[in-house]
């Protein structure tokens, strides 16, 4: 070993002596010749060197949505402003540097001279936004419509001191706006393909899930917070005097809500079928009632039915709120209903003129 360290310090004190018999001069070693040792002479070499933060390199570009960073892709709600959208709840940007544990904000970054490259989703993919696309104070984009799905990165011009390079992509974000849905008075069934709650506290109504079906009832569990996911058949109770009109946000990660198969809804008009063991909500009825279908017709846009398996014992499914409350009817004697009318005799006739009639068991006085 000490052969090669030897060996290893001549070779380099031959070196220096070829190179520069100065350096030569100023070599010493030790007589077990394993170190040497010698003095640099003075040089008039200057190095100037830059060092920059490399932004492809543990850094990362956020969205940050009211005061929410994304960590996935998310939604940003829109509302009117005259003829133009505008994002109803504050649009940002921040970058995390993971190698110094520290995150950016917007202000920081602009002063830093970083910009932010915002790309619109096209059907081709990521189309650049130009420079007469972007504010110029908030570096965010001037134009917002409900649909487009934008994403950004961060990039620092080459005159740069500070940074280098450019992150990649942020999460996506979608473009929405609410919609608003008109519940009417008293229990209505509803559909709707996203996701929605309404977007301020309402007084006098109440969601509910249709959770079990049995022969004679539906069993209905509230949903508390009133967050309905996407393609989730639902009844909505309004105790109002009047119809009511709900602005209804559309948020993403709403929890899943659990609904018996057997309810079903359509986000279209749907033609319904006296053969198909179904059951309607009847608006109006003094007490809350799914009527079995009994003839063809049509079920309106973002509503919802029941439909059995088998063939439908009773004509009436009422409510089972689950609590010891119900709407459930007599359905023995809703069976054995009978439209026809009998006169005293108990001739079968038609009530059309003054007299006494019996209908379903009851005496009836048309005056």
């Amino acid at each position: 070993m000490i052969h090669n360290i030897s060996r290893y310090l001549l070779t380099l004190v031959a070196l220096l002596t070829m190179t520069t018999g100065a350096w030569a001069q100023d070599v010493t070693i030790n007589d077990a010749k394993t170190e040497a040792s010698f003095t640099m002479p003075e040089s008039d070499v200057k190095l100037e060197y830059q060092l920059v933060r490399n932004l492809a390199s543990n850094m990362t570009a956020n969205v940050i949505i009211g005061e929410e960073t994304l960590t996935a892709n998310g939604r940003l709600r829109l509302t009117k402003s005259g003829d133009n959208y505008v994002p109803a709840v504050a649009l940002s940007f921040s970058l995390t540097d993971a190698s110094q544990q520290k995150t950016l904000t917007a202000q920081e970054l602009i002063a830093a001279g970083l910009s932010p490259q915002f790309y619109l989703k096209g059907d081709e993919g990521w189309v650049a936004l130009g420079a007469d696309d972007i504010d110029a104070e908030t570096q965010l984009p001037k134009n917002y419509e409900p649909g487009q799905v934008y994403c950004f990165e961060l990039y620092a011009p080459d005159n740069n001191e500070t940074y280098g390079n450019r992150t990649a992509k942020s999460a996506e974000f979608e473009l929405y706006e609410p919609v608003s849905v008109t519940f009417a008075k008293g229990y209505t069934t509803n559909y709707y393909a996203e996701g929605m709650k309404p977007l301020e506290e309402q007084t006098g109504l109440k969601f509910y899930a249709v959770s079990a079906v049995s022969e004679t009832a539906v069993t209905l569990s509230e949903i508390t917070d009133m967050a309905v996911p996407a393609g989730t058949p639902f009844i909505a109770y309004n105790s109002n005097a009047e119809a009511m009109a709900v602005v209804m946000d559309l948020p993403s990660g709403i929890s899943p809500v659990t609904t018996a198969s057997e309810f079903k809804g359509t986000t279209d008009a749907k033609e319904m079928s006296a053969q198909a063991n179904c059951y309607v909500l009847r608006d109006g009825d003094a007490t809350p009632t799914f009527r079995l279908v009994e003839g063809a017709g049509m079920i309106p846009a973002h509503r919802c039915w029941i439909q059995l398996s088998t063939a439908a014992g009773t004509r009436s499914l009422g409510f089972d709120f689950g609590d010891g409350t119900t709407s459930i009817r007599d359905m023995r004697s809703e069976e054995v209903k009978d439209e026809k009318w009998f006169d005293l005799q108990g001739r079968q006739t038609k009530a059309g003129r003054k007299g006494v009639y019996i209908q379903n068991g009851q005496k009836v006085i048309i005056k």
